[in-house]
Protein backbone atom coordinates (compact mmCIF):
# COMPACT_ATOMS: atom_id res chain seq x y z
CA UNK A 1 0.00 0.00 0.00
CA UNK A 2 2.83 2.45 1.12
CA UNK A 3 4.47 1.12 -2.39
CA UNK A 4 1.34 2.25 -4.34
CA UNK A 5 0.63 5.62 -2.61
CA UNK A 6 4.62 6.89 -3.34
CA UNK A 7 4.18 5.76 -7.09
CA UNK A 8 0.64 7.75 -7.05
CA UNK A 9 2.21 10.18 -5.84
CA UNK A 10 5.34 10.22 -8.23
CA UNK A 11 2.89 10.43 -11.00
CA UNK A 12 1.17 13.28 -9.33
CA UNK A 13 3.99 15.06 -9.06
CA UNK A 14 5.33 14.39 -12.69
CA UNK A 15 1.99 15.32 -14.06
CA UNK A 16 2.37 18.67 -12.48
CA UNK A 17 5.67 19.38 -13.39
CA UNK A 18 4.61 18.34 -17.08
CA UNK A 19 1.35 20.29 -17.20
CA UNK A 20 3.21 23.57 -16.21
CA UNK A 21 4.64 25.10 -18.90
CA UNK A 22 7.77 26.24 -17.65
CA UNK A 23 8.51 23.26 -15.27
CA UNK A 24 7.90 21.87 -19.22
CA UNK A 25 10.72 24.08 -20.93
CA UNK A 26 12.98 23.70 -18.73
CA UNK A 27 12.37 19.63 -19.00
CA UNK A 28 12.63 20.44 -23.06
CA UNK A 29 15.81 22.56 -21.75
CA UNK A 30 17.27 20.11 -20.17
CA UNK A 31 16.40 16.66 -21.95
CA UNK A 32 19.39 16.55 -24.56
CA UNK A 33 22.16 17.78 -22.24
CA UNK A 34 21.25 14.72 -19.86
CA UNK A 35 20.91 12.33 -22.78
CA UNK A 36 24.11 13.66 -23.65
CA UNK A 37 25.50 13.17 -20.55
CA UNK A 38 24.43 9.97 -19.85
CA UNK A 39 25.77 8.76 -23.32
CA UNK A 40 29.31 9.63 -22.18
CA UNK A 41 29.00 8.37 -18.64
CA UNK A 42 28.26 5.39 -20.19
CA UNK A 43 31.28 4.96 -22.38
CA UNK A 44 33.36 5.60 -19.50
CA UNK A 45 31.62 2.90 -17.37
CA UNK A 46 31.76 0.11 -20.65
CA UNK A 47 34.40 -2.45 -20.69
CA UNK A 48 34.06 -2.00 -24.64
CA UNK A 49 34.59 1.25 -24.79
CA UNK A 50 37.59 2.72 -27.42
CA UNK A 51 39.62 3.95 -24.33
CA UNK A 52 41.98 5.51 -27.07
CA UNK A 53 38.96 7.89 -28.16
CA UNK A 54 37.44 8.57 -24.47
CA UNK A 55 39.59 11.88 -24.10
CA UNK A 56 37.77 13.18 -27.67
CA UNK A 57 34.34 12.52 -25.80
CA UNK A 58 34.91 13.68 -22.78
CA UNK A 59 36.24 17.25 -24.77
CA UNK A 60 33.43 17.52 -26.92
CA UNK A 61 30.86 17.09 -24.34
CA UNK A 62 32.47 20.03 -22.99
CA UNK A 63 32.85 21.77 -25.89
CA UNK A 64 29.16 20.97 -27.01
CA UNK A 65 27.69 23.09 -24.25
CA UNK A 66 29.73 25.56 -24.72
CA UNK A 67 28.72 26.27 -28.09
CA UNK A 68 25.15 26.15 -26.76
CA UNK A 69 25.65 29.77 -25.42
CA UNK A 70 28.46 31.28 -26.58
CA UNK A 71 28.65 32.66 -30.65
CA UNK A 72 30.47 30.53 -32.89
CA UNK A 73 32.95 33.28 -33.68
CA UNK A 74 34.24 33.35 -30.32
CA UNK A 75 36.88 31.11 -29.55
CA UNK A 76 36.43 30.18 -26.05
CA UNK A 77 39.04 28.10 -23.85
CA UNK A 78 37.12 26.96 -20.86
CA UNK A 79 40.29 25.70 -18.71
CA UNK A 80 41.70 29.54 -18.79
CA UNK A 81 38.90 31.67 -19.64
CA UNK A 82 35.42 32.41 -17.72
CA UNK A 83 32.66 31.26 -19.80
CA UNK A 84 30.41 34.10 -18.63
CA UNK A 85 32.73 36.54 -20.36
CA UNK A 86 31.21 35.28 -23.79
CA UNK A 87 27.70 34.18 -23.23
CA UNK A 88 25.35 35.56 -25.81
CA UNK A 89 21.82 36.37 -23.95
CA UNK A 90 20.20 35.53 -27.35
CA UNK A 91 21.38 32.15 -28.33
CA UNK A 92 19.34 29.62 -29.61
CA UNK A 93 18.43 26.81 -26.72
CA UNK A 94 17.53 24.23 -28.89
CA UNK A 95 14.52 22.77 -30.71
CA UNK A 96 12.69 21.44 -28.22
CA UNK A 97 12.84 24.73 -26.25
CA UNK A 98 12.59 27.22 -28.78
CA UNK A 99 9.35 25.65 -30.08
CA UNK A 100 8.06 25.13 -26.96
CA UNK A 101 8.89 28.65 -25.91
CA UNK A 102 7.46 29.74 -29.40
CA UNK A 103 3.96 28.12 -28.17
CA UNK A 104 4.47 29.60 -24.94
CA UNK A 105 4.76 32.94 -26.36
CA UNK A 106 1.25 32.71 -28.42
CA UNK A 107 -0.61 32.37 -25.45
CA UNK A 108 0.75 35.11 -23.98
CA UNK A 109 4.48 34.36 -22.32
CA UNK A 110 5.44 37.95 -20.81
CA UNK A 111 8.34 38.85 -22.48
CA UNK A 112 10.05 39.70 -19.05
CA UNK A 113 9.58 36.00 -17.51
CA UNK A 114 10.41 34.35 -21.12
CA UNK A 115 14.12 36.17 -20.10
CA UNK A 116 14.25 34.87 -16.91
CA UNK A 117 13.70 31.63 -18.37
CA UNK A 118 16.41 31.42 -20.26
CA UNK A 119 19.00 33.75 -18.47
CA UNK A 120 18.10 30.21 -15.97
CA UNK A 121 19.00 27.72 -19.01
CA UNK A 122 22.21 29.65 -19.87
CA UNK A 123 23.54 30.01 -16.26
CA UNK A 124 22.75 26.45 -15.85
CA UNK A 125 24.87 25.79 -18.73
CA UNK A 126 27.77 27.95 -17.26
CA UNK A 127 27.47 26.37 -13.98
CA UNK A 128 27.19 22.86 -15.79
CA UNK A 129 30.66 23.60 -17.93
CA UNK A 130 32.43 25.06 -14.59
CA UNK A 131 31.27 21.56 -12.99
CA UNK A 132 32.98 19.21 -15.66
CA UNK A 133 36.01 21.21 -15.77
CA UNK A 134 36.31 20.56 -12.05
CA UNK A 135 35.66 17.29 -12.17
CA UNK A 136 37.86 16.13 -15.54
CA UNK A 137 40.14 13.46 -14.51
CA UNK A 138 43.10 14.74 -13.63
CA UNK A 139 45.17 12.64 -16.09
CA UNK A 140 43.62 14.49 -18.50
CA UNK A 141 46.70 15.21 -20.01
CA UNK A 142 47.30 11.13 -20.30
CA UNK A 143 43.76 10.47 -21.57
CA UNK A 144 45.00 12.87 -24.57
CA UNK A 145 48.21 11.08 -25.26
CA UNK A 146 46.21 7.41 -25.53
CA UNK A 147 45.01 8.62 -28.64
CA UNK A 148 48.43 7.49 -30.14
CA UNK A 149 48.02 4.53 -29.99
CA UNK A 150 44.91 3.76 -31.65
CA UNK A 151 44.97 1.71 -35.00
CA UNK A 152 44.78 4.81 -37.45
CA UNK A 153 47.82 6.20 -35.70
CA UNK A 154 49.58 2.93 -35.36
CA UNK A 155 49.19 2.07 -39.22
CA UNK A 156 50.22 5.54 -40.15
CA UNK A 157 53.27 6.18 -41.57
CA UNK A 158 54.07 9.84 -39.90
CA UNK A 159 53.04 8.74 -36.62
CA UNK A 160 54.54 10.34 -33.36
CA UNK A 161 56.16 8.35 -31.19
CA UNK A 162 55.28 6.64 -28.01
CA UNK A 163 58.73 6.85 -26.26
CA UNK A 164 57.24 9.66 -23.52
CA UNK A 165 53.82 7.68 -22.93
CA UNK A 166 56.06 5.09 -22.02
CA UNK A 167 57.92 6.95 -19.60
CA UNK A 168 54.82 7.62 -17.59
CA UNK A 169 54.42 4.31 -16.93
CA UNK A 170 57.67 3.90 -15.43
CA UNK A 171 59.44 1.10 -17.70
CA UNK A 172 62.98 1.14 -18.12
CA UNK A 173 65.45 2.09 -21.02
CA UNK A 174 65.68 -1.49 -22.25
CA UNK A 175 61.68 -2.13 -22.39
CA UNK A 176 61.52 1.51 -24.22
CA UNK A 177 63.77 0.76 -26.98
CA UNK A 178 62.16 -2.57 -27.91
CA UNK A 179 58.73 -1.08 -27.65
CA UNK A 180 59.79 1.79 -29.82
CA UNK A 181 61.63 -0.46 -32.28
CA UNK A 182 58.45 -2.39 -32.68
CA UNK A 183 56.47 0.79 -32.75
CA UNK A 184 58.12 1.61 -35.80
CA UNK A 185 57.49 -1.76 -37.61
CA UNK A 186 53.73 -2.49 -37.28
CA UNK A 187 52.67 -0.59 -39.96
CA UNK A 188 54.52 -2.39 -42.40
CA UNK A 189 52.54 -5.67 -42.04
CA UNK A 190 49.28 -5.81 -43.27
CA UNK A 191 46.76 -6.29 -40.32
CA UNK A 192 42.98 -7.36 -40.57
CA UNK A 193 41.35 -5.59 -37.73
CA UNK A 194 41.79 -2.03 -39.01
CA UNK A 195 38.45 -0.17 -37.41
CA UNK A 196 38.49 -1.07 -33.96
CA UNK A 197 41.49 -0.39 -31.83
CA UNK A 198 40.89 -3.27 -29.01
CA UNK A 199 40.53 -6.30 -31.85
CA UNK A 200 43.64 -4.94 -33.45
CA UNK A 201 45.98 -4.99 -30.64
CA UNK A 202 45.02 -8.44 -30.09
CA UNK A 203 45.69 -9.58 -33.35
CA UNK A 204 48.46 -7.97 -32.66
CA UNK A 205 49.30 -9.42 -29.66
CA UNK A 206 48.07 -13.01 -31.64
CA UNK A 207 50.64 -12.45 -34.11
CA UNK A 208 53.74 -15.05 -34.97
CA UNK A 209 55.81 -14.99 -37.61
CA UNK A 210 57.08 -17.82 -40.15
CA UNK A 211 58.98 -18.69 -36.80
CA UNK A 212 56.52 -18.86 -34.38
CA UNK A 213 57.40 -15.41 -32.98
CA UNK A 214 55.97 -12.37 -32.08
CA UNK A 215 57.70 -9.38 -32.31
CA UNK A 216 55.44 -7.41 -31.56
CA UNK A 217 54.61 -8.87 -28.38
CA UNK A 218 55.77 -5.92 -26.06
CA UNK A 219 53.67 -3.49 -28.28
CA UNK A 220 50.73 -4.82 -28.17
CA UNK A 221 51.06 -6.20 -24.59
CA UNK A 222 51.64 -2.27 -23.60
CA UNK A 223 48.65 -0.81 -25.43
CA UNK A 224 46.10 -3.60 -23.66
CA UNK A 225 46.88 -2.41 -20.49
CA UNK A 226 47.69 1.07 -20.60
Amino acid sequence: MAKLKERCYTAELLHGMYSDDVNYAYISFMYPILTEINRVNKLFESKDADHTKLYDELTNLVDSFVTKIVLPTQKVDVFTQNIKDFVDKKCYLGYRFESFVSTMREKGLPRNEEEMIRNRCIQFIVQLVNELKNRLPENLKLMKNMKRISVDCALSHNKEPITDLILHFNKNQEYIAKVDEQWRQIHLLKWINTKNTKEFWYEVLDFEDIAGENRFEDLATFAISS
